[in-house]
């Protein structure tokens, strides 16, 4: 049986699209007739693991991913031990589950693992789900990383087009790129859909363009804005009182929110590595006015997307032509099909 050892060494951890499409991956490539293993200290993925009946091993004393300057500190500090403890990991995988290959998640489980990957030829994938900023292109460890990627037995990996030419030119290697997918509805129901519901899920943060939503709501108090997601912008709906926050919702209970909201709002200030909420929304037939800013736009027309600068002022006509759009934002989501993305995977890994 062929083995893959998916691995992350997250700074951070909470439920979110990396996770649950970590967890997509590891279900499908079972199916396939994988054996999965997970070889992390995420919390996150742990539980997930462990709810799917997958084998875990805890390495909780590696460190986390040097994408801060703290923890870049600790990394470069303990990296030569950890070294050899991420080696020790390697070899206790290769003993209990024969030969595998290595689904790496994070810059520290690329930066380990992957050393040991090159040196003794073990194939592997590198998967970028994050943008790419200064903790990459700033990095110390960005040579190691270069000189890591040049081994022909490791390909790296990415979640839309717009990523894959970032990633290119920072780490001057090819990459590839497989698109985000999501589970799509078998068909279109309107019956439920709230007309004055606007709907935003993500983090409550500056990056996910929150503190636009709360203007938004504020010029439009005829709208009801719901949010699902935390965040330390929180306290900025205390005083928008057409605005309910939901804080942390299931991901089984959030498709009942896109086919009772009149559309979705995602105005990212930043480059969204993908924005799959945008899909899911599609795919329950939930318009999207979205930022170009979302790297899911790039496959998008120009219906469901607004430049940033334009998003306050170009609201309303949105808002005003998305009852005519659902059957349109149905279509969209068939470009990304969940099941054409793991197909993607399982035929990547198997001809490595």
């Amino acid at each position: 049986m062929k083995t893959i050892v998916i691995t992350r060494l997250p700074l951070k951890s909470q439920l979110g699209g990396e996770e649950l499409h970590t967890l997509d991956v590891a279900l499908f490539l079972r199916e396939q007739g994988f054996k999965v293993v997970f070889l992390s200290k995420c919390p996150v993925l742990k539980k997930l693991a462990k709810e799917n009946d997958f084998k875990f091993y805890n390495t909780h004393k590696l460190p986390s991913s040097p994408t801060s300057k703290v923890s870049l500190f600790f990394f470069g500090l303990f990296y030569g031990f950890s070294l050899i403890e991420s080696l020790f990991w390697t070899g206790f995988v290769r003993l209990r589950h024969g030969q595998f290959k290595f689904y790496n998640l994070n810059l520290a489980d690329k930066l380990l693992y992957g050393f040991w990957a090159k040196t003794f030829g073990i194939k592997s994938v590198f998967l970028e789900h994050a943008t790419i900023g200064k903790w990459l292109t700033k990095n110390p460890f960005l040579i190691v990383l270069k000189w890591i990627c040049r081994s022909e037995n490791i390909k790296v990996v990415t979640v839309s087009r717009r990523m894959q030419r970032g990633l290119e030119n920072t780490l001057q290697t090819p990459v590839f790129e497989i698109r985000n997918g999501v589970k799509l509805q078998g068909s279109l129901d309107t019956n439920n859909v709230n007309s004055k519901q606007i709907l935003f899920i993500g983090r409550l943060e500056k990056d996910k363009g929150f503190d636009i939503v709360c203007e938004l709501a504020k010029k439009n108090p005829s709208l009801e804005f719901v949010c699902a997601g935390e965040g330390s912008l929180k306290h900025l709906a205390s005083d928008v009182p057409n605005m309910t926050l939901l804080g942390f919702v299931n991901h089984s209970e959030i498709g009942d929110l896109y086919k009772n909201s009149s559309m979705l709002v995602l105005p990212s200030t930043t480059q969204d590595p993908f924005g799959l909420v945008v899909c899911e929304a599609l795919s329950f037939g939930c318009p999207v006015m979205c930022s170009d800013l979302v790297n899911a736009s790039d496959y998008l027309d120009s219906q469901f997307v607004c430049r940033l600068n334009e998003f306050e002022y170009r609201f309303l006509d949105f808002y005003k032509k998305a009852p005519s759009r659902r059957k349109s934002a149905y279509r969209a989501s068939l470009e990304f099909d969940q099941k054409q993305m793991l197909r993607s995977y399982a035929n990547f890994l198997n001809s490595l």
